[in-house]
């Protein structure tokens, strides 16, 4: 799963590797702030592709994901359940505006939040739900998250937020469910 990762996790990996939910993970309650997340983020130094976050409105980030030929805007929140810190991704809305779509295509486009889990220190780890093993998880026991599948196929959860919280607490140290860490390194500038 580490390969598909990096060297970003790039608008076509997020789209097939992550796991969208329809309501966020943070509340007021569990969104942090911390100010070293801010900056530009790669694998290796003279990589294209780059995750950039800068201060957002309500101690939200802006996040840009870079990649060579492509932009990705979204809107971040950290959140903080018991020891462990997840973001928050949400599309912002500016990009899809911008898009050349028709109103009724945009209207059938539902934004969903991306979780990644995260370690912010020197380097910054993070760790995709990892799709087969919850899939697995949710077919065994299907009331353990309330969740849909989209063509047939895509998992989609639809849990509430206190639901969700809950459920990454419980598995916030299960290896099967969070994978194998990307680590980036933040730029000097």
């Amino acid at each position: 799963m580490r390969k598909l990762l990096l060297p970003i996790f790039t608008l076509a990996v997020l789209l097939t590797a992550c796991v969208p939910s329809l309501q966020p993970l943070y509340t007021p309650e569990t969104t942090v702030f911390r100010e070293e997340l801010i900056g530009i983020w790669k694998e290796k130094p003279d990589d294209e592709d780059s995750w950039t976050f800068s201060k957002g409105e309500n101690n939200t980030y802006n996040l840009t994901l870079r990649e060579k030929d492509a932009s990705s805007l979204f809107e971040v929140r950290l959140v903080k359940l018991g020891e462990h810190h997840y973001l928050d991704l949400f599309p912002k809305g500016d990009a899809l505006e911008a898009a050349k779509l028709g109103d009724f295509y945009r209207a059938s486009l539902v934004g969903g939040h991306l979780i990644i889990k995260v370690k912010i220190a020197a380097k910054l780890e993070m760790q995709l739900l990892q799709p087969e093993h919850l899939d697995k998880m949710l077919k065994a026991d299907p009331k353990i998250l309330a969740h849909t599948y989209v063509e047939s196929d895509r998992l989609v959860l639809t849990a509430s937020t206190a639901d969700l919280q809950a459920f990454i607490k419980k598995h916030a140290d299960s290896k099967e469910l969070w994978g194998d860490p990307a680590v980036m390194q933040k730029l000097l500038l």
